[in-house]
């Protein structure tokens, strides 16, 4: 978006138009990569209650048609903007997977068929574990009538998968916390075998390093590499032991707890 318009605007006033979106830095680059811009924009938030609802299955009462919305516009960007085109890398951006998770758990819910890529990220596996079970004469996930996976067989075979869960529809003012009238800001994070959770006071050098070893990136916002780790099929990131090395560790659960209650950033 910054290219195109700084092609068609010239530099200084593409400059000025993303600091009128909350881009500081003379220079829109440099600020969008110092800042949380794209998290702050209007689809930047609607992707953080949409990243809820694909991975943990977090749907508010009454938000049923926001989270249609939500998904219909960034369908339809990525169909208008295909991926590769802005992004440096998409195969590696959460984006594509937390869209392709939404859509599967909304048609899922909606009683639709669901596509495989969607289905296999929903379930954790790889995609050839479920173009497996959709081949031979019987196949464990038949198709529908429109070509989509069976939603009966998709949502049964779900409930064989762990790391799947359900959508659960939370009142908007039900009270989570316990003291009465207080609420909270409900996340889930991942915790590994040792008990150690992925929390916002692991930075090292003011960054977050998540991922396989030699395949780690760095974030330097909490949020964002919750996001990547999020989208991956099994969640990795680089925390300090009790010697103070830091090492890789792996997510064996996710765990709700209440934001607030996390240690701030200091």
């Amino acid at each position: 978006m910054g290219l195109n318009l700084e092609r068609i605007i010239g530099p200084e006033r593409t400059s000025n138009a993303f600091a009128e979106l909350g881009v500081r830095p003379a220079n829109w680059r440099e600020g969008i990569e110092e800042t949380e811009f794209y998290l702050e924009t209007t689809l930047g938030m609607r992707l953080t209650t949409l990243s809820a609802y694909a991975v943990f299955g977090m749907l508010r009462s009454g938000t049923e048609e926001f989270i249609s919305e939500t998904i219909t516009i960034v369908e339809d960007l990525l169909t208008d903007c295909p991926p590769d085109h802005w992004l440096e890398e998409p195969d590696r951006e959460p984006l594509l997977p937390i869209i392709a998770m939404a859509r599967a758990r909304w048609n899922l819910d909606s009683g639709h068929g669901v596509v495989p890529e969607g289905l296999a990220l929903l379930g954790g596996v790889k995609i050839t574990r479920i173009r497996n079970m959709m081949s031979g004469g019987s196949p464990e996930l038949p198709k529908d009538v429109t070509g989509l996976l069976s939603n009966e067989a998709a949502r049964a075979w779900l409930e064989t998968r762990d790391c799947f869960l359900p959508t659960i529809t939370e009142p908007l003012e039900t009270n989570l916390g316990p003291s009465v009238g207080e609420r909270v800001d409900p996340i889930f994070l991942p915790v590994a075998r040792d008990g150690s959770m992925f929390a916002p006071d692991i930075e090292r050098g003011d960054r977050y390093q998540v991922g396989e070893k030699g395949n780690e990136r760095h974030y330097d916002s909490f949020d964002e590499a919750l996001a990547a780790l999020q989208a991956m099929p099994v969640a990795k990131w680089r925390r300090p032991n009790s010697e103070g090395n830091w090492g890789i560790v792996s997510a064996v659960e996710w765990r709700r707890v209440d934001r607030k209650s996390l240690k701030p950033l200091s």
